[in-house]
């Protein structure tokens, strides 16, 4: 029993990329202590054991497998879950093929400032970077132009990993993409990047604490997350007669339908408290919630733009991991 333990901490850390200085640093133990693990000499204490598990993101139980990563805490998703993010992956294969363009650093969203004006990055220049949701690429090579060291992208959709492939080559800029999704670990290490960052993205997540969750962990301490998405209030509110109403729920975080270029999309409308309350969960400090329009348009302009005389289009949180 114990043997596997030691046999899963050293399969766990080979896969995540993690030195065994990292390792032992985070526990607060010796490499010396982590070495003898791994050759069988030593066994972890018992009270550290909880602590190993968080750090790897996965159960006590699955310690004891010896499989390192068998039924990881990622891994393990919905019966519904998999079948929507399997049409949705569907989906954004589709709109790969056409013309449509979604946001990209150095913009943040609709109706917001940008990057150039915000400075939410504070400086990329020698950083490590993964963006979630990475689309075709675009936000990628804006990091590249501005310094930074080590890209990676994650996208659920293979045409748009294509696509970014394609345009960071011709860019000759080095990066590790992966087509999966953001629920789901598909080898990215742990405790590594200085910045993770998700450009009108994260809100597609079907499972809003795994993907946290990961992020928080894919992390160094201090390092920080920051993304952008719709006001989750926006998509409750309908024209009618001249005037905005709430035509569904905001507290019930419904499962939504929509279409983009003409392809059905689904996800949840998760509410401004359940990213808030998930970042805390997963030991972030919130440190910018960023609503404030860049530009008002007339309050008599029918459509979507027209709410934002009422209430912000987009949201920006920028969080540090602790």
């Amino acid at each position: 029993m114990e043997i596997s333990v030691c046999e899963s901490i050293k399969n766990l850390r080979k896969k995540y990329n993690i030195s065994q200085e990292t390792l032992a640093d985070s526990l607060g133990i010796t490499v010396q202590a982590i070495s003898k693990w791994e050759t069988g000499k030593a066994y972890p204490n018992i009270v550290l054991l909880p602590k190993i598990a968080d750090y790897f993101h996965v159960s006590i139980d699955t310690l004891f497998q010896g499989g390192g990563g068998i039924g990881t805490v990622s891994d393990m998703l919905s019966d519904k879950a998999q079948m929507i993010l399997g049409l949705n992956a569907a989906g954004w294969d589709c709109i790969g093929d056409s013309d449509w363009q979604g946001v990209a650093l150095p913009e943040y969203g609709p109706c917001t400032a940008s990057e150039d004006t915000l400075h939410l990055f504070g400086g990329l220049h020698n950083k490590a970077l993964l963006e979630i949701a990475c689309g075709d690429g675009r936000s990628l090579l804006y990091a590249a132009r501005q310094g930074a060291r080590e890209l990676w992208g994650v996208d659920i959709s293979a045409k748009q990993i294509e696509k970014a492939r394609s345009l960071l080559r011709e860019q000759k800029v080095r990066s590790q993409l992966f087509v999966s999704p953001m629920e789901v670990n598909p080898g990215i290490p742990f405790h590594y990047f200085d910045y993770v960052y998700s450009i009108y993205g994260i809100g597609w997540t079907m499972d809003l604490s795994k993907t946290i969750g990961l992020v928080s962990r894919y992390l160094k301490t201090n390092g920080i997350f920051i993304f952008s998405w719709d006001n989750p209030i926006v998509p409750c509110l309908a024209a009618e007669s001249g005037r905005y109403v709430l035509a569904r729920s905001y507290l019930s975080e419904p499962e939504l339908t929509m279409q983009q270029s003409s392809h059905p999309l689904r996800l949840k409308n998760w509410k401004l408290s359940s990213y808030i309350n998930c970042l805390a969960k997963h030991g972030m400090k919130v440190e910018k919630l960023l609503e404030q329009p860049h530009s008002l348009p007339d309050e008599r302009h029918n459509g979507a733009d027209g709410r934002i005389a009422y209430i912000n289009r987009s949201m920006i949180i920028k969080a540090r991991k602790l």
